[in-house]
């Protein structure tokens, strides 16, 4: 197949954006439309390889994945080595046991799969997933190891009829993508079932020559066009732009219209200009780099980089994405210097170590026993963590209320519970406090908990995550058990009031809000609707306050600052300025109101029991208040189970 200096740039034109994207700039909030751009350019190129080598009588599955391996897996194995050793130096147990199941997954080409799978409600900010981006890598080989035995079967048996089958097979892909927009988002974004079409869109046009004879003026526009196409959405969409479906097809068709109409074109010199051919011929690598040195960049960081420390590490990564090209994927590629069978061994050879090191990492919890004789602070936080994870009382699919085996405090069984615990994990993370509590002071409290679910009866209708789908009916459920059971008399209601306060669109009885003030205001009259139950029946209702949360995990705060000294003493207290925004209007939006409409509540303060003035506590005497960015741990709930015992009669 004759190079085409023009796609060169059209993978700079891919890349760049996603880069920039990566480290935060502002005009390139749309730029993730570049890995769809990438998997056009990608279906059509390898497309045309097939049909060549299809014409000329030479197709060979054998043929065909040795490339694949060429082009791909050098570069690949080497960042995912120095990624480990870096990881190694720098994590924390939980971001390392994290990395080597990650490292298990790219591996075995189902990054996707396991990142769709970790997009839960505990799961770890993207910013410290060294290996996060490799999920479309993972979309392209799944596609492959289907879609050569697909078109030759087509070629074999219905050669007149591949563009309509290929057609058909994007339309029906593109159909799902659309479908899943808003009822699986994370369905959507990560699996290949979705992104397919776009693959096949590049595919179409490498078997169907569309656009080589049309006249110089048609292509001059069509290239314009397709230029229009992907620069737009690079700067309108943002990550609140439902992604992929119909929102995907202007960046696709736009990389489809550069393809093919191109050539010859002024947008097609523009593209073919060196330095865009150039970082387009280091495209791979350079996305294969970017992503974790931006992640190590920001774990030093310990904050959002900056304008200078986010071009540091694009430049760094410029560079070492220039050596890559030049001393791990070109010498690969070049069948006379490495044999085919070493390329074939070599491959199965560093595949086995690294899965036996991601192994390694995943079976000792990412190295554990050195971290709990160098940090026992963290290794305490990161345990708690994990512990509420798996606590069986935080239920998550579910939506029944609690059991009888989810009570806590008093040990006497046949004192019936009296106190209610009944939240999402904002309240979760408060039972051992009055695990403890009850104990001292002979009370028993059942809980009610759910992931993500909030205790309100108002019900979320933009599309939230899968666990979240079932919050009304579960509350519901709660709050029909607290009906007919007349024994527990007071109930504590906790959560993460921020997360309905700001940006929530909320329905309730049949009314949905069409503003944030509606939505405010159903909030309030779904939370009355609960205080008035438990005034109804002589009981009580405690709300705890919002807790306040640092800008950032403490723990990952401690691991550097213990290890490295970067930044001094900096995780002992933060800046009360991030959560003092988020108290002030989930008091502004839910508690003043109540209070003035005469709700029968009380509410629990915390912010005094974390912060002084303009200073907030991340650690006292040594141990963690928090196990990660806004749940705390058994010391830092300590603090405020004792404001709600002194709350309960």
């Amino acid at each position: 197949m004759q190079h085409r200096p023009d796609i060169d740039g059209l993978r700079a034109l891919a890349v760049l954006p996603v880069v920039l994207y990566h480290a935060g700039a502002d005009w390139f909030s749309g730029g993730f439309v570049g890995v769809d751009v990438f998997f056009v350019i990608s279906g059509y190129l390898i497309t045309r390889t097939l049909c060549e080598d299809h014409a000329a009588g030479r197709f060979s599955l054998v043929s065909f994945y040795e490339r694949r391996i060429r082009r791909i897996v050098p570069a690949f194995v080497v960042v995912v080595v120095v990624t480990c050793l870096v990881g190694f130096v720098l994590f924390a147990p939980k971001e390392y046991l994290s990395l080597s199941k990650s490292v298990v997954a790219a591996i075995a080409f189902l990054s996707n799969v396991f990142f769709f799978r970790q997009t839960g409600y505990f799961d770890e900010a993207s910013e410290l997933k060294p290996l996060l981006h490799t999920w479309s890598l993972s979309v392209e080989e799944q596609f492959y190891i289907v879609f050569p035995i697909v078109l030759y079967a087509c070629y074999r048996l219905a050669p007149k009829a591949v563009v309509p089958i290929l057609l058909a097979l994007a339309a029906a892909s593109l159909s799902l993508s659309v479908w899943a927009t808003g009822t699986a988002p994370e369905f959507n974004f990560f699996l290949p079932l979705t992104r397919a079409w776009e693959l096949l869109v590049g595919a179409i046009l490498a078997t169907s020559a569309m656009g080589a004879s049309a006249p110089l003026k048609v292509r001059e526009a069509l290239a314009w066009t397709g230029l229009a196409l992907i620069l737009a959405p690079i700067h309108v969409y943002d990550p609140t732009t439902p992604f992929p479906g119909l929102a995907a097809i202007p960046p696709t068709v736009g990389a489809a219209l550069l393809i093919m109409a191109a050539p010859g074109t002024v947008p097609g010199r523009i593209l073919s200009l060196r330095p865009l051919a150039y970082v387009g011929l280091m495209s791979y690598s350079l996305y294969l780099w970017h992503w974790p040195i931006l992640v190590f960049a920001r774990y030093v960081n310990l904050e959002p980089l900056g304008g200078a420390a986010a071009t540091v590490a694009v430049g760094a990564a410029l560079v070492v994405s220039a050596w890559s090209l030049v001393c791990v994927e070109r010498p690969f590629r070049k069948r006379d210097a490495v044999g085919r069978r070493t390329i074939f061994v070599g491959a199965g050879a560093a595949s086995a170590c690294l899965l036996a090191l991601g192994v390694v990492g995943t079976v000792s919890d990412g190295f554990l026993l050195r971290a709990r004789i160098v940090d026992p602070a963290v290794v305490d936080a990161e345990e708690a963590s994990a512990g509420l994870q798996k606590d069986h009382c935080l239920r998550r699919g579910a939506t029944t209320a609690g059991t009888d085996e989810c009570i806590v405090g008093a040990p006497n069984r046949a004192l019936a519970p009296t106190v209610a615990l009944w939240g999402d994990s904002h309240a979760a993370h408060l039972a051992p406090a009055l695990d403890e509590l009850g104990k001292t002071m002979n009370v028993r409290v059942k809980l009610y908990t759910k992931a993500g679910c909030a205790p309100v009866l108002a019900e979320r209708f933009e599309p939230p995550r899968d666990m979240l789908r079932h919050c009304p009916e579960y509350n519901r459920a709660v709050l029909a058990e607290l009906k007919r059971n007349p024994n527990l008399n007071t109930v504590v209601l906790a959560g993460r009031w921020d997360s309905y306060a700001r940006n929530a669109t909320l329905a309730f009885d049949g009314r949905r809000a069409g503003t944030a003030a509606g939505s405010h205001a159903i909030l309030i009259e779904s939370l009355e609707t609960i205080a008035a139950e438990m005034a109804r029946r002589g009981g009580k209702l405690i709300i705890v306050d919002q807790v306040p949360m640092p800008p950032g995990d403490p723990t990952v705060c401690v691991r550097a600052v213990r290890h490295h000294g970067w930044v001094g003493e900096k995780c002992e207290t933060y800046a009360a300025g991030p959560s003092e925004s988020v108290q002030e209007l989930v008091s502004r939006t839910l508690f003043e109101p109540l209070r003035k409409r005469g709700a029968a509540l009380q509410i629990v303060e915390v912010r005094s029991a974390f912060c002084t003035g303009e200073k907030c506590a991340a650690m006292n005497d040594g141990q963690l208040l928090y196990m990660d960015s806004n749940h705390l741990s058994p010391q830092g709930a300590g603090l405020i189970g004792k404001r709600v015992a002194q709350a309960i009669p």
